[in-house]
């Protein structure tokens, strides 16, 4: 059985770039495309599991392996969705564990690597399903991760759901989730199979930083993980841009959140995070960009029709 590797953090914190980094060593196996950046999220655990009902339940699972075969994750998995009919598992868990060890099996890996930043929500869920994994979790400063949420969602005509709150009550929102996010990973916890990376620090020290994840994990150090395969998962098209994205206003702003925020005691936050992925799963639905293979495919069959 393979070893379970999985990156974690907020939204834009940097969880695709160390997450590419690593599944370029060749121990390391994850489900990639450049279409995604490179790293593909499952969002498994956030958004589909549970959503079929019992998979005891043949019905239930009929309909889940069908919708899941046809997600971009299975689909670049390259996995035989009979193998999982002929393997019937006992629920999500034990699908997902199959799933990505079957990956790993036919990579010819030691490790698998998993990356969705709202995984990052169910830490303690994933520690007791996965309790040999190793988790990497980013940090990224909170105003340049707000930036570039700012960026991707608030200004991008392209994203299948629009946002419609006034610019400063979706800063407040972000600030807010930084720190939601982070709250549910504990000081005890961090100990345990838990390493926090810097994003600023790895830009600035890439090696260092590199070699430590390494060591972390138990791999050595390989010269691939020195060079970027796939572009940067970014929306700026300048430093110009990325500087102008908010006012000198909206940074001051940020920056008094960001010390009230820091004085709230951690379990404020984590009385919220139960609420906050009840209404995450609520309002998401299984989102477009997780069939984007399947959609681009059957739109390429109607224009030849």
């Amino acid at each position: 059985m393979a070893k379970q590797i999985f990156v974690l953090g907020v939204h834009r914190s940097g969880t695709t770039w160390v997450a590419n980094i690593l599944c370029s060593h060749s121990t390391i196996s994850g489900i990639q495309h450049k279409r995604h950046h490179g790293i593909h999220e499952s969002a498994f655990f956030c958004i589909v599991k549970d959503r079929f009902g019992c998979l005891q339940n043949d019905n239930n699972y009929i309909e889940f392996l069908e919708t899941f075969s046809s997600s971009d994750y299975f689909i670049l998995s390259n996995l035989n969705k009979e193998y999982f009919y002929q393997n019937k598992p006992r629920d999500y868990d034990e699908f997902f564990k199959n799933m990505m060890n079957k990956y790993a099996e036919e990579q010819k890996t030691e490790f698998w690597l998993e990356k969705t930043p709202a995984h990052t929500l169910y830490f303690k869920e994933l520690k007791t399903i996965f309790p040999t994994a190793k988790f990497i979790i980013v940090k990224r400063n909170i105003i340049n991760t707000i930036k570039s949420d700012v960026r991707l969602r608030y200004f991008n005509k392209d994203m299948e759901r629009k946002i419609k709150l006034p610019k400063i009550f979706f800063l407040f929102f972000l600030s807010f989730r930084y720190y939601l996010y982070y709250s549910n990973i504990s000081s005890k916890e961090k100990k345990e199979n838990c390493l926090f990376i810097d994003y600023e620090y790895l830009k600035k020290n890439r090696l260092e930083t590199t070699k430590k994840i390494c060591d972390f994990i138990g791999i050595d150090l390989e010269q691939q993980l020195l060079k970027d395969e796939y572009t940067p998962n970014t929306k700026f098209t300048s430093e110009k841009e990325r500087t102008n994205i908010i006012t000198n206003g909206e940074v001051t702003f940020l920056k008094v959140l960001d010390c009230i925020f820091k004085i709230i005691p951690n379990k404020i936050f984590c009385s919220f995070v139960p609420i906050y992925k009840q209404q995450y799963r609520r309002k998401n639905r299984v989102p477009e960009w997780f069939y984007s293979i399947k959609k681009d495919y059957l739109h390429s069959n109607e224009m030849t029709k």
